[in-house]
């Protein structure tokens, strides 16, 4: 019986009430809410006219009440989402995060430094999403002829197996991968004719009180 009465309450609305109801419902929550209900309506309405002739309620391939019913469904759908997308922006924005430069972090002292390359390890603080964890690294540190400091990632750009500082009989004043024979410069620049086609990596680097701190390492040229 209160269905029934509900029902009826329902059907005496006009398409002028319908469309008021449903703007008034979300106007207050969202307004991006509000132009898509529009253009729900708009559609709604173009269903029940045809030739400028206002079709008869049996014939409507969708009811006043259907509309209404489709109308709150949405609003109702429009409002979750609101909800849910702070927390769904808070689960995935790490992931969503574009990486940021490492942090400086101390390696050696300068008084350290030689024309030799001289291979100093030292830890980082990586963060990948949500997982943080301290990963070992490495660098060949040396300083120019010019007294310039030059920090190099022991990274072969070939394959990404470790160089090292004359470890070649064969070629004692440079840097040799033992995975592929590759070559590199004591400056770092690839050797013509061997398997790497990059020079290594280079640390961005400076020093502070004598001390030596590196950041991230970077394509030669960009550090």
């Amino acid at each position: 019986m209160r269905l029934s009465k509900i029902s009826h309450n329902l059907a005496i609305f006009s398409d002028h009430d319908l469309i008021d109801l449903g703007t008034r419902l979300i106007y207050h929550e969202n307004v991006l809410v509000f132009y898509v209900l529009s253009s729900i309506v708009r559609i709604g309405l173009s269903s029940s006219y045809r030739g400028g002739k206002t079709m008869s309620e049996k014939n409507h391939r969708v009811s006043r009440r259907q509309f209404l019913n489709y109308t709150l469904t949405g609003v109702g759908g429009f409002m979750a989402a609101g909800m849910l997308m702070p927390m769904v922006r808070f689960a995935i924005d790490p992931v969503l995060k574009a990486g940021t430069d490492q942090d400086f972090v101390y390696v050696c002292e300068e008084s350290e430094l030689t024309t030799e390359p001289e291979r100093f390890d030292f830890k980082i603080d990586q963060v990948d999403a949500w997982y943080e964890s301290e990963e070992p690294r490495s660098a060949w540190i040396f300083k120019a002829e010019n007294g310039d400091i030059v920090a190099l990632s022991p990274v072969c750009k070939h394959l990404g197996c470790t160089v090292n500082w004359a470890s070649d009989e064969a070629n004692p004043n440079r840097f040799f991968c033992p995975c592929h024979y590759g070559l590199y410069e004591k400056n770092g620049d690839n050797v013509p004719n061997t398997p790497p086609l990059a020079p290594l990596d280079v640390y961005q680097h400076r020093v502070e009180d004598g001390k030596v701190y590196l950041g991230s390492a970077k394509p030669k040229g960009e550090a």
